[in-house]
């Protein structure tokens, strides 16, 4: 399955303007592009907002973790998500952002431990990959 696109970068741009809250996740075990991604768009969100309120956007992370995560992601705003050491099952329940962005997959075998929760915000979600293929299963 070869993927195109369903929006503009415009609307893409005026979406993530327009949301006061923002879920950032990656695929599962997140490598160097997956993690370089998500904080580079944290912190590209977070920029411009008022200091004196919580950061409008924050990645999550499904662990295990590498080694040197934390030296990537420094003060990013993140929460670690999934069974191993330091994180949790899943997604917190009362968390309901306005928008999610998905970097680096198009798969739901990669987003596993936050599929249902993703199911439930079709809406609001755009995906922003650099791979030619995904795999929808």
């Amino acid at each position: 399955m070869t993927y195109s696109s369903t929006t503009t970068l415009e609307d893409l741009s005026k979406r993530l303007h327009q949301a006061h809250s923002i879920v950032v996740l990656t695929h599962a075990k997140p490598d160097g592009d997956a993690l370089g991604s998500t904080a580079a768009l944290v912190r590209a969100l977070n920029a411009t907002w008022p200091k004196e309120l919580p950061p409008r956007a924050q990645a999550w992370y499904v662990s295990p973790m590498p080694t040197w995560a934390e030296d990537v992601l420094g003060d990013t705003p993140h929460r670690i998500l999934g069974a191993s050491i330091g994180g949790s099952d899943g997604p917190p329940p009362h968390v309901d952002p306005d928008f999610v962005v998905i970097c680096d997959t198009g798969s739901w075998n990669q987003l596993e431990h936050v599929q249902d929760w993703i199911r439930s915000r079709s809406g609001t979600i755009a995906i922003v990959d650099h791979h030619v293929e995904g795999h929808p299963d």
